[in-house]
């Protein structure tokens, strides 16, 4: 829907030079379904076997805490339980399956 997006559009200039983790931290912190979205797409490539690869499962235990720690301090700044419990499950997920 157009005019969702225009509500959680930030101006690509304030985003031009900064690292992809600051960008994405930006955009979560002002619409806090882009970290959720990123964590329900983690968990489903987990669920359903989507990383093939050691290289693939090495990027994703080596990144996905950083994911995990946003959706954690959004869920406190926001009172999103859910957005924690996402956090959680996602924590627990990439232990068990990917070591």
């Amino acid at each position: 829907d157009r005019d969702t997006g225009e509500q959680v559009r930030i101006p690509v200039a304030d985003l031009k030079n900064l690292p992809f983790k600051e960008k994405v931290r930006r955009y979560a912190l002002q619409d806090s379904r882009v970290i959720m979205v990123k964590l329900a797409d983690r968990m489903h490539n987990v669920y359903t076997g989507r990383i093939y690869t050691e290289q693939f499962k090495e990027k994703y235990k080596r990144t996905t805490p950083f994911y995990i720690e946003l959706a954690r301090e959004i869920a406190r700044k926001n009172n999103l339980h859910i957005l924690d419990l996402m956090a959680s499950k996602l924590e627990r997920l990439v232990v068990t399956c990917l070591n």
